[in-house]
Protein backbone atom coordinates (compact mmCIF):
# COMPACT_ATOMS: atom_id res chain seq x y z
CA UNK A 1 0.00 0.00 0.00
CA UNK A 2 1.25 3.41 -0.79
CA UNK A 3 1.86 6.21 1.67
CA UNK A 4 1.04 8.71 -0.43
CA UNK A 5 -2.49 7.85 -0.96
CA UNK A 6 -5.31 10.68 -0.04
CA UNK A 7 -8.44 10.25 2.13
CA UNK A 8 -11.33 9.74 0.36
CA UNK A 9 -12.81 13.24 1.86
CA UNK A 10 -10.10 15.28 0.29
CA UNK A 11 -11.94 14.46 -2.93
CA UNK A 12 -14.97 15.73 -1.76
CA UNK A 13 -13.90 19.09 -0.45
CA UNK A 14 -11.83 19.61 -3.71
CA UNK A 15 -15.05 18.61 -5.73
CA UNK A 16 -16.85 21.95 -7.45
CA UNK A 17 -20.50 22.48 -6.90
CA UNK A 18 -22.48 21.79 -9.93
CA UNK A 19 -26.03 21.29 -10.71
CA UNK A 20 -26.67 18.14 -9.53
CA UNK A 21 -25.34 18.94 -5.76
CA UNK A 22 -28.28 22.00 -6.58
CA UNK A 23 -31.08 19.05 -7.63
CA UNK A 24 -29.93 17.03 -4.41
CA UNK A 25 -30.59 19.47 -2.39
CA UNK A 26 -33.50 21.26 -3.83
CA UNK A 27 -34.87 17.61 -3.61
CA UNK A 28 -33.83 16.66 0.36
CA UNK A 29 -35.51 20.51 0.62
CA UNK A 30 -38.89 19.82 -0.32
CA UNK A 31 -38.30 16.00 1.16
CA UNK A 32 -37.88 18.13 4.52
CA UNK A 33 -40.50 20.71 3.95
CA UNK A 34 -42.88 18.18 2.83
CA UNK A 35 -42.64 16.33 5.95
CA UNK A 36 -43.09 19.38 8.31
CA UNK A 37 -45.81 20.46 6.17
CA UNK A 38 -48.08 17.22 6.53
CA UNK A 39 -47.03 17.00 10.26
CA UNK A 40 -48.63 20.87 11.09
CA UNK A 41 -51.80 20.68 8.88
CA UNK A 42 -52.85 17.03 10.20
CA UNK A 43 -53.86 19.84 13.22
CA UNK A 44 -55.99 21.95 10.92
CA UNK A 45 -57.42 18.88 9.42
CA UNK A 46 -58.27 16.72 12.41
CA UNK A 47 -60.35 20.17 13.48
CA UNK A 48 -61.95 20.57 10.53
CA UNK A 49 -63.21 16.53 10.34
CA UNK A 50 -64.24 15.87 14.54
CA UNK A 51 -67.41 17.79 14.09
CA UNK A 52 -68.03 16.53 10.20
CA UNK A 53 -66.95 12.68 11.46
CA UNK A 54 -68.16 12.87 14.99
CA UNK A 55 -64.30 11.76 16.17
CA UNK A 56 -64.01 11.84 19.25
CA UNK A 57 -60.76 13.78 21.07
CA UNK A 58 -59.16 10.47 21.97
CA UNK A 59 -59.22 9.55 18.32
CA UNK A 60 -58.18 12.86 17.58
CA UNK A 61 -55.53 12.50 19.34
CA UNK A 62 -54.56 9.31 18.02
CA UNK A 63 -54.68 10.77 14.42
CA UNK A 64 -52.64 13.54 15.31
CA UNK A 65 -49.51 11.24 16.83
CA UNK A 66 -50.13 8.26 14.62
CA UNK A 67 -47.75 9.89 12.21
CA UNK A 68 -44.82 10.64 14.98
CA UNK A 69 -45.20 7.51 16.73
CA UNK A 70 -44.40 5.34 13.32
CA UNK A 71 -42.39 7.80 11.87
CA UNK A 72 -39.56 6.34 14.68
CA UNK A 73 -40.01 2.44 13.04
CA UNK A 74 -39.65 4.40 9.73
CA UNK A 75 -36.22 5.84 10.38
CA UNK A 76 -34.81 2.20 11.92
CA UNK A 77 -36.21 0.68 9.05
CA UNK A 78 -35.32 2.62 6.23
CA UNK A 79 -31.46 3.35 7.77
CA UNK A 80 -30.93 0.09 8.23
CA UNK A 81 -32.20 -0.77 4.67
CA UNK A 82 -30.32 2.21 3.41
CA UNK A 83 -27.15 0.79 4.57
CA UNK A 84 -28.27 -2.55 2.99
CA UNK A 85 -29.13 -1.58 -0.48
CA UNK A 86 -27.79 2.64 -0.57
CA UNK A 87 -29.30 5.38 0.14
CA UNK A 88 -30.34 6.79 -3.59
CA UNK A 89 -32.40 3.43 -3.75
CA UNK A 90 -34.26 3.56 -0.67
CA UNK A 91 -34.56 7.69 -1.31
CA UNK A 92 -37.11 7.00 -3.91
CA UNK A 93 -38.72 3.97 -1.80
CA UNK A 94 -39.36 5.93 0.92
CA UNK A 95 -40.58 8.97 -1.30
CA UNK A 96 -43.22 6.36 -2.68
CA UNK A 97 -43.85 5.98 0.72
CA UNK A 98 -44.97 8.36 1.58
CA UNK A 99 -47.01 9.27 -1.85
CA UNK A 100 -49.07 6.84 -1.16
CA UNK A 101 -49.85 7.44 2.11
CA UNK A 102 -50.99 11.05 1.27
CA UNK A 103 -52.94 9.13 -2.01
CA UNK A 104 -54.95 7.48 1.04
CA UNK A 105 -54.89 9.86 3.07
CA UNK A 106 -56.95 12.11 0.69
CA UNK A 107 -59.43 9.52 -0.24
CA UNK A 108 -60.09 8.33 3.15
CA UNK A 109 -63.82 8.85 3.93
CA UNK A 110 -63.48 7.25 7.64
CA UNK A 111 -61.04 7.17 10.88
CA UNK A 112 -59.79 4.10 10.01
CA UNK A 113 -58.39 5.14 6.62
CA UNK A 114 -57.92 8.20 7.39
CA UNK A 115 -55.28 6.58 10.45
CA UNK A 116 -53.61 3.50 8.28
CA UNK A 117 -53.27 6.32 5.84
CA UNK A 118 -51.40 8.80 8.66
CA UNK A 119 -49.20 5.49 10.17
CA UNK A 120 -48.10 4.90 6.27
CA UNK A 121 -47.04 8.61 5.95
CA UNK A 122 -45.49 8.61 9.23
CA UNK A 123 -42.89 5.55 8.11
CA UNK A 124 -41.75 7.48 4.94
CA UNK A 125 -41.41 10.57 7.45
CA UNK A 126 -39.52 9.07 9.31
CA UNK A 127 -37.34 7.54 6.37
CA UNK A 128 -37.00 10.80 4.96
CA UNK A 129 -35.60 12.77 7.62
CA UNK A 130 -32.41 10.97 8.00
CA UNK A 131 -31.89 10.26 3.86
CA UNK A 132 -32.72 13.57 3.27
CA UNK A 133 -30.17 14.74 5.87
CA UNK A 134 -27.76 12.62 4.42
CA UNK A 135 -27.97 13.06 0.90
CA UNK A 136 -27.78 16.84 1.63
CA UNK A 137 -24.84 16.79 3.94
CA UNK A 138 -22.78 14.46 1.40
Amino acid sequence: MSDNQEPITHAYDEQQLNRFHGRMVLTAGMGFFTDAYDLFVIGVVTAILAPLWGLTTAQVSILNAAALGSAAFGAIFFGWMSDKLGRKKMYGFEILVLFFGAIIAASSMSFTWLLISRIIVGIGIGGDYPTSAVVTSE
